[in-house]
This record gives structure tokens, C-alpha cells and sequence, in this order.
């Protein structure tokens, strides 16, 4: 436990509690918080059950929660966020998901299609969204948008399900789009650029030299993109 950063434990915390509370807990991040956990996120691999167990432990001292994980409704801020969640639960039928198309969406192509949108629609999408998707999805907004966000999802109330499935539709056509699908090559030119970072001298000369003949202008991007990435994770070790 005593090997794990700050960071780290902040990514096994928002894997291991319930949707509701994470939401809870990355609307009381500031700007530059949700970037760090952000990138922190996209390096990181899932916990272990004794990193869960361990920040669990470390949670409950520190937080009080009788039971992490699985909070009652006298651990829950008394928000109508909060209301609204425990309503929600006891008046959906077990095959029903929230926005369900947008559960294994790209966080990149999300950020995409909501940079346009009200905070009010951005809000709803990400209250909904795995915690680690809804984290990446804030910190790439800008300051003045996250506050309207947070501040949105702090008041957000009984959400009807027609509503909900018609964003999920809407949401889910637009990332259909020709134009969108490309944010997946991106990610994967940016998944690249971290793997040559780990790589030794030699072999990312290599293969770079190599791919240069085939096409330059993917090689200078992947360039860039190592100097990007490198400073994340520094900032994030």
C-alpha cells in the first residue's frame, strides 16, 4: 500500500465504488485535479483486489462509509443528485441500462460530439458514464465548461427514461458519423507514441526510420505525440 501515489489511489477508489459516488467524487475535483486522474487513467492498468482492499481500508478510516463501496442513503450527500440516484434505482427493471451505448464509447470520440452540446446534455452523459470514461470526458473541457458541468450534476434531479434513451440515440448516431470514427485512429497513434516511450533508443529509431518511408507525416505526428505523452506521465508520477 505504501508504494501506491496519490494518483493511483484515486483511480482504484473510482473503479471500486458505485457510479453515483464516483460521479460525487469527480464533481468535487478542480480543473487541473480532473487532468491529473485523467492522465493517470489512460496509463493505467485495472486494480488488483489487495489495491482495492488496501484504498478501501484507507477510505472508510478517512471517510467514515460504513460500507465501501455499497454507500446507504445516510452516507450519501444529502443532494438532490443523490435523491435522485436512490429514486432512479428502485424504478428501473433489471434489463434497462442508462444511455447503455454510450458505456463502451471512447472517451475521445465522447469529447468530440459533447464539446458542442449544453453543459446540461454534457452533464447527463457523463453522470452516466463509467467513472474513468467521465473522468477523461471532464478533463478535456474547457475551465469555464467543467463548472457548469459539476455544477449541473451537483442539482441534477429525476432524469425521465424517455429522455435518457433519447439521448442515448442521438449521442450514439453521431459517433456513427464518418467523420468521428476517425478520433479511433487517433487514440491508437497516441497509444503508439507511449509504447516508444518505453522503448529503448534503438528500436524506436528503428522503427521510426522505417515507417518514415512509408509515411512521414504519421511519424512526425507520433513525434509530437511522444513529447505530450512524456509529460503527462511525468506530471502524473
Amino acid at each position: 500500500m505504501g508504494n501506491l501515489t496519490n494518483l493511483r489511489k484515486a483511480v482504484v477508489l473510482l473503479s471500486s465504488v458505485s457510479p453515483t459516488e464516483a460521479t460525487m467524487m469527480l464533481a468535487r475535483l478542480d480543473p487541473q485535479q480532473l487532468e491529473l486522474v485523467a492522465a493517470e487513467l489512460s496509463r493505467s492498468t485495472a486494480p488488483i483486489p489487495q489495491e482495492q482492499h488496501d484504498v478501501g481500508e484507507d477510505f472508510v478510516r478517512a471517510s467514515g462509509y460504513r460500507a465501501f463501496g455499497k454507500a446507504r442513503e445516510s452516507d450519501l450527500p444529502s443532494t438532490s443528485l443523490g435523491r435522485a440516484a436512490d429514486k432512479r434505482s428502485g424504478q428501473d427493471d433489471d434489463q434497462w441500462v442508462p444511455l447503455r451505448r454510450l458505456q463502451t464509447a471512447p472517451a475521445e470520440q465522447l469529447t468530440e460530439i459533447l464539446k458542442s452540446e449544453r453543459p446540461q446534455t454534457i452533464a447527463l452523459v457523463v453522470y452516466h458514464l463509467p467513472p474513468m470514461v467521465a473522468s477523461q470526458v471532464m478533463a478535456s473541457l474547457s475551465s469555464d465548461v467543467q463548472v457548469r458541468v459539476v455544477s449541473c450534476i451537483s442539482t441534477m434531479g429525476v432524469v425521465d427514461r424517455e429522455v435518457l434513451d433519447l439521448v442515448d440515440q442521438t449521442v450514439a448516431a453521431e459517433l456513427e458519423q464518418p467523420q468521428n470514427r476517425t478520433v479511433r485512429h487517433d487514440s491508437g497513434t497516441v497509444r503508439l507514441a507511449r509504447i516508444l516511450n518505453y522503448a529503448d533508443t534503438s528500436t524506436e529509431r528503428a522503427l521510426l526510420e522505417n515507417l518514415s518511408q512509408e509515411n512521414r507525416r504519421l511519424v512526425d505526428r507520433i513525434l509530437q505525440l511522444m513529447f505530450v505523452c512524456r509529460d503527462l506521465d511525468r506530471i502524473g508520477a
